[in-house]
């Protein structure tokens, strides 16, 4: 299922190194890998900051009237 969800993002190119892995606690679960972990995070912070990004511009042109009321 983390592929096809990494495929759905278009981030096929992640490898998810399932493993047992030890977490910043020290406990050992299987998840993905800390490198993995790091990339993933970092994907989903660049893009919800394109989110972000696009949601402000797109209020900013309803407030200026860009938008005709229907």
């Amino acid at each position: 299922m983390d592929r096809l969800i990494l495929t759905f993002y278009d981030w096929s190119d992640l490898d998810p190194g399932h493993g047992f892995h030890q977490n910043e606690r020290g406990q050992t679960r299987y998840t993905i890998s800390p490198t993995a972990r790091r990339d993933l995070l970092r994907r989903l912070l660049e893009l919800n900051l394109e989110v972000a990004a696009q949601e402000t511009r797109a209020g900013a042109i309803q407030r200026s009237g860009a938008f005709s009321a229907q």
